[in-house]
């Protein structure tokens, strides 16, 4: 049986834009774990860290990916601090390839814009935070079965 196909990455990597490509290539579903999250709770990814911090985001976003990682012929596109908990890398991993896309500080903030174009994680001062995050996730990020340079357009 096929794996899963799961993308991590830092925010605006281009993990659904990706995700996106590669489920239509497959002919199989995308799954984009902070959609999932939006759905299942019914308030935004803003909403959450705003009303509940980054605590109660990472608690809806656990049972996402478990959820998720049960699924099969998925592309799970997941949020970037998801590899920040083990459980969530070894539910994808059970029937999931890691694709991590990779893409400097510069290319990152390109893409999400100097605002951090409404990701909790990037505010107040998207250059330091995306500067900071990445430094604080790269092992996590390059422990992935296959990471690939992301700089280039989708």
């Amino acid at each position: 049986m096929m794996p899963n196909v799961v993308l991590s990455g830092m925010p605006g990597s281009g993990k659904t834009a990706v995700g996106r490509k590669v489920a239509e290539t497959l002919g199989w579903s995308l799954l984009d774990t902070d959609e999932m999250i939006a759905r299942r709770t019914g308030r935004s990814v803003a909403d959450l860290f705003a009303e509940g911090g980054e605590v109660d985001f990472r608690e809806a976003e656990r049972v996402v990916v478990r959820e998720a990682a049960k699924t099969r012929r998925a592309v799970i596109a997941t949020g970037g601090g998801v590899v920040l908990d083990s459980r969530n890398m070894a539910a994808l991993r059970r029937h999931g390839f890691i694709v991590s896309l990779a893409a400097s500080p510069e290319v990152l903030l390109a893409r999400v814009g100097a605002d951090g174009g409404g990701r909790p994680l990037l505010a107040p001062d998207a250059p330091a935070r995306v500067r900071t995050l990445l430094a604080e996730r790269a092992l996590r990020y390059d422990d992935a079965d296959l990471v690939l340079d992301a700089a280039r357009p989708v």
